[in-house]
Order: C-alpha cells, then sequence, then structure tokens
C-alpha cells in the first residue's frame, strides 16, 4: 500500500498457486490514495476467475478490511476488483496463478474442450463416433482445479470396446499429448479412459468419457444359425460352431445386415435363404426389419455337410455362405410289428420270413438296410441275447413303407 502514490500501491504482485487461498487488502481512500478512517460502508470483492472462491461483500473497518480470495484458474492475467455503491471502482494490477501440483488426468473426446476451473474440468459433450473410423482423444496431466501441469508420465488409452487395437502406451509432453482411437463394436456406447500406468508413484487418477458408436454402412449379409453366437465388431461377426441339424425338424437362421465390422445396420432389403440340401424347399424371401429377420429352414437329406446361403434381392449388399452344418437322422425306423416264420419249402432246414416294410423315420421313407440275427434253443429276448446271436446276411434290401417283403 503506498498512499499518495500515482497508484495508491508499489511493487509487483506475486505468483498465486490454484486453489491456494491468499489474503488481499481492501482500502476505502479519498483521490490521493489515503485511506479515509472513519469510513465502514460495504464493497463487494471479485475476481476475473469465472470459478474462484471469493469474499462477497465486504464489510469496511476504519476504511479497511484484509479479505480472503481463492483463485483456481491458471492465467497469466488474473485480476481482483473492489467496487461499492459511490466509490469508483479498483482493478490490482494482474497476476500470474500457476497450476498446483498434478493429481489426476483429465481425457478429452471429440466434442469436448478443456475449461480449467471448473467443476468438471471440460465443456460441451461428447460427439457420436463410427465403428471403424479413427479419432483423436487428449489425455492432459491435471491438478484438482484441472489446470494443465507440464509432466511426463506414461499412458495408456484403454476402451471398453473388446475388439478395438488400442493406441500403444506414451509419455506425454509437458502434460499432455493425442492419442489415435478406432472403435469397432457398435453397443450403443464404449468408454474411452486415460490412464498413468508408468508404475512411477504418485500414480495419477484415471478419468474415462462416454462415447456412442453408431454402425457404419450397411455393406453385407450376415447369417447366424444354431449353436453361433452374434459379435458385432469381432473379426468373423460371431463366434461359436455349427450344432447339427435334425433331417425334417426346422431350425431358425437369423439374418443380418452388417457394415464392414459386422455391426447392426438398420435397413430393410429383401433377402432370399437358400442351401445346398437338394431335397429341401427354401424359405420364401422376407424383408428385414430394422436390419434382422428369422428364417425356418429345414434340412431333408443328410448327413450333409449343407451350407446356407442368404443373399440381397437387390444385389446391393454382400451375400453370406455359413459353415457346413451336418444334418442327422433324428428319428429311428419304424418297428416290424408282423414278422411271421415258416418252414422253407425249397430249402431242407430252412426258414422263410415276411414282414411289412417299415419307414426309415416311423411311417416314412424307406430304411437304409436290415439286420437279421437267428438262435438256436430258444427266443432272442432282449440286447444280451442279440448281441450273442449269430448273424445272418440277408440279401434282401428294405422296400418302401408298407411294402410287404420276405427272405
Amino acid at each position: 500500500y503506498a498512499p499518495g502514490s500515482p497508484t495508491g500501491r508499489s511493487g509487483a504482485a506475486t505468483s498465486q498457486t490454484a486453489g491456494v487461498g491468499f489474503s488481499a487488502n481492501v482500502y476505502l481512500t479519498n483521490w490521493e490514495w489515503y485511506t479515509v478512517y472513519d469510513a465502514s460502508d460495504t464493497v463487494t470483492g471479485a475476481s476475473n476467475d469465472a470459478f474462484d472462491i471469493e469474499p462477497g461483500t465486504i464489510s469496511m473497518l476504519n476504511g479497511q478490511r484484509g479479505v480472503l480470495f481463492t483463485l483456481v484458474t491458471a492465467s497469466a492475467g488474473a485480476t481482483i476488483t473492489a467496487s461499492g455503491s459511490g466509490y469508483t471502482a479498483n482493478t490490482s494490477d494482474a497476476m500470474t496463478v500457476v497450476s498446483g501440483s498434478p493429481v489426476k488426468m483429465q481425457i478429452l473426446v471429440p466434442g469436448e474442450s478443456a475449461l480449467p476451473g471448473s467443476a468438471g474440468g471440460k465443456s460441451g459433450g461428447p460427439t457420436a463416433q463410427t465403428a471403424g473410423a479413427s479419432f483423436n482423444v487428449t489425455a492432459n496431466l491435471v491438478d484438482n482445479y484441472w489446470n494443465l501441469v507440464s509432466g511426463v508420465p506414461i499412458v495408456a488409452i484403454q476402451t471398453s470396446d473388446p475388439n478395438d487395437t488400442e493406441p500403444p502406451s506414451q509419455s506425454l509432453i509437458a502434460g499432455t499429448r493425442i492419442f489415435s482411437v478406432t472403435l469397432l463394436t457398435s453397443s450403443g456406447s464404449a468408454s474411452v479412459t486415460a490412464s498413468d500406468v508408468d508404475g512411477i508413484t504418485p500414480l495419477y487418477t484415471a478419468q474415462g468419457a462416454t462415447v456412442t458408436v453408431n454402425p457404419g454402412i450397411a455393406t453385407k449379409l450376415l447369417a447366424i444359425v444354431p449353436g453361433e453366437t452374434y459379435a458385432p465388431g469381432s473379426p468373423t461377426g460371431k463366434i461359436g460352431t455349427p450344432t447339427n441339424a435334425v433331417q425334417r425338424s426346422s431350425f431358425t437362421v437369423t439374418v443380418r445386415a452388417v457394415d464392414n465390422y459386422w455391426n447392426l445396420v438398420s435397413t430393410t432389403p429383401t433377402v432370399n435363404l437358400t442351401t445346398s440340401d437338394p431335397g429341401d424347399s427354401h424359405p420364401a424371401p422376407r424383408a428385414l426389419t430394422g436390419g434382422t429377420t428369422d428364417f425356418p429352414v429345414t434340412f431333408m437329406t443328410g448327413p450333409g455337410p449343407w451350407t446356407i446361403t442368404a443373399a440381397d434381392g437387390g444385389a446391393v449388399f454382400a451375400s453370406y455362405v455359413t459353415p457346413g452344418i451336418t444334418a442327422v437322422d433324428g428319428l429311428a425306423p419304424g418297428g416290424i410289428a408282423d414278422l411271421n416264420a415258416a418252414t422253407a419249402v425249397s430249402t431242407e432246414g430252412g426258414v422263410t420270413l415276411t414282414w411289412t416294410a417299415p419307414g426309415d423315420d416311423g411311417t416314412t421313407g424307406t430304411a437304409a438296410v436290415y439286420r437279421v440275427r437267428f438262435k438256436t434253443g430258444g427266443a432272442i429276448a432282449n440286447d444280451t441275447d442279440w448281441a450273442g446271436a449269430t448273424a445272418f446276411a440277408p440279401s434282401t434290401v428294405p422296400a418302401g413303407y408298407g411294402t410287404i417283403q420276405s427272405m
């Protein structure tokens, strides 16, 4: 304080540290900067730091008062101003406010800007990204009030996308660094986190941001069969191995329109589904709804393996061919209920058997082969008896269901 001087003060304002309070003296003076000791009015103290802690209304005592200011935003031109009714306001010389000690990381994704001193340290909001398209994120080393601090910790950028390739860890340069990120999975949103990974104490607190990830444009079709699970963003768009199908039993095939990274895209092409089974009837074409639909498929013959092809009727999207699927015979042949044995006329000691041919699947189709065994000295009553009986190789081959056969 220098009453009578041109500015009422002498010297230069010293640097302050963000978040550390300091005392400032306020005086009520005449035009020559001499204190008016009988003045006890109220004045207001404020700074040009939008996020500081200010004293607000100041009750003066004998023309002067010491008050506490806490500036939180690093700046080369911080000032404080005292004003009051009936008095000419006065602003301090500019002060430098330096950052505090580093305590944490800050990450900025597209759409966000650093806003040091504020409660969250940034303004704006993350903009949506597209699967497979690279974007930049900025990692900053900051103090408690989100002011940039010069430092060189090794930082890793990690995401919640299980299919992306994350950028290599690198040291910050003067407390900051830009990293390139490419997310592959469109699953609503993904987190992107900046972490100190150098193992040197102190390890600075990590910070993450959430980014919406949209699919790219539809480029191809994907068919999922039983045994497989949809896995967008993965190298093949699915995990698992097809399970066997059962001949003449329907199963569901799910078809999706997807981008280059197998993410579902809402579009409505008409899809034709065909199989390599020569005996089946292909399902009717269907339009996708929201980019997907289910088809019923039934293999009529076996064992295959049979493939399934999903093709865009408009020839815009690339077709998809599934792995081969084995079609097993899931129904046992029908039983022979009318087996009759009679003494053979032409063969001494021989027996003539007659029966009605069963179907391959109950009463449907033609059985593949007959197995015949015989036993002397008793009936074949169970599996043990069958295993111990003598095998006979018949020349008769199965005929269609209901045919009377003999040997």
